[in-house]
């Protein structure tokens, strides 16, 4: 099992300056949107169910790819 904690995802038309400190860059989310990623394979034990239970948190799916294209 993985999890991530993501913040500040962008996206940039400018391939080849993507490592440059100043390149330009769009937001994909609104401001203070964190997305919590899990990765697993073929099941998730039910206590690691209850621990991430997020209470009011939208649980969905989500692609990082998808997100940083829409705006460009």
């Amino acid at each position: 099992m993985r999890v991530t904690f993501d913040r500040n995802i962008a996206s940039s038309a400018y391939i080849s300056r993507f490592f440059d400190a100043d390149c330009p860059m769009t937001p994909s989310l609104p401001p203070h949107t964190h997305v919590l990623e899990v990765k697993y394979d073929e099941f998730l034990p039910d206590h690691l169910v209850q621990v991430m239970d997020l209470g009011d948190l939208m649980q969905a799916p989500f692609s990082k790819y998808v997100y940083s294209r829409m705006p460009l």
